[in-house]
Formats: C-alpha cells, sequence, structure tokens
C-alpha cells in the first residue's frame, strides 16, 4: 500500500464527484507524461488505488487519465498543479462544461475551428487533422 499523499500546492477541502468526462491529452499514443516534468508526483497523489492493491508501475496511467482523476479531486485548480509543456480538452458531461489548457511556455499548440454544417466549436492539437476535416476558421488559442 502506498501513500496518498498530495503536492504542497494541494489544499485537502477540495473535493469533487468524479466527472463522466472524456479526455484528450497530446501526444501519440503509448507516449505517457512526456512533457510533464511533475507526472510522476502528481500520478502518486491523484491515481485512484483500491486499498490492499500495490501501486501501478511507473507511468501506467495515461496523461488523459490523470487529468480526468486530478479534475475529479480538485477541479480548474489542476491547471495551477501542472508542471511542463501539455495541451488538453476536458468534457464534463454532467455540467456540459468543456475546459480546454495549454501550458502557459506555448510548448504545444491547441487549435480552434469551426467544423461542419452547423459550425460547431472544434478543438485539437494538430492544426492539419482541422484541415483534413474541412473545418474553416482555423485559428490557434495563445497561452
Amino acid at each position: 500500500m502506498r501513500s496518498r499523499e498530495k503536492p504542497a500546492e494541494l489544499s485537502s477541502r477540495h473535493r469533487r464527484p468524479a466527472p463522466q468526462a472524456a479526455t484528450h491529452s497530446a501526444g501519440p499514443p503509448g507516449k505517457r507524461f512526456s512533457c510533464l516534468s511533475n507526472a510522476t508526483a502528481l500520478a502518486e497523489a491523484f491515481a485512484p488505488l483500491p486499498e490492499r492493491q500495490p501501486s501501478p508501475p511507473g507511468g501506467a496511467l495515461s496523461g488523459a487519465e490523470l487529468i480526468a482523476h486530478m479534475y475529479a479531486k480538485v477541479g480548474v485548480e489542476l491547471l495551477g498543479l501542472l508542471r511542463g509543456a501539455f495541451t488538453f480538452v476536458l468534457y464534463e458531461s454532467k455540467t456540459s462544461r468543456v475546459l480546454a489548457a495549454r501550458d502557459g511556455a506555448g510548448g504545444c499548440p491547441l487549435w480552434q475551428a469551426r467544423g461542419g454544417a452547423s459550425g460547431s466549436l472544434v478543438l485539437s492539437c494538430a492544426r492539419g487533422l482541422l484541415e483534413a476535416a474541412g473545418c474553416g476558421e482555423v485559428v490557434e488559442l495563445m497561452p
């Protein structure tokens, strides 16, 4: 069993129910936490582990899983805990809320566009995907 200590910046008073969320984090499949400099500490603090189970091997959570677990516990305050380059989009189905974020240094891009006949908002870390899908008005969101 492992200790569930939280990073120093995290207040223990913040607890939220787990969101029914879908997340996407930038990077190819299988590339875990490559740009978050504090990913190991965050995974230790936020990874959900049943009692009596050994810790998962390092990097067992994907970036999307880590972001979802962090959001469930601290909400948007997770943004202040991330260190390094990142881009993600999280959808919380209970509130129909979308949280799209990128690192302040601009290490990972985040693009928005209008897609389809309805002009729906589309977000991606890859401009080429938006252009290939025929989306219009492709604009980079600035850090």
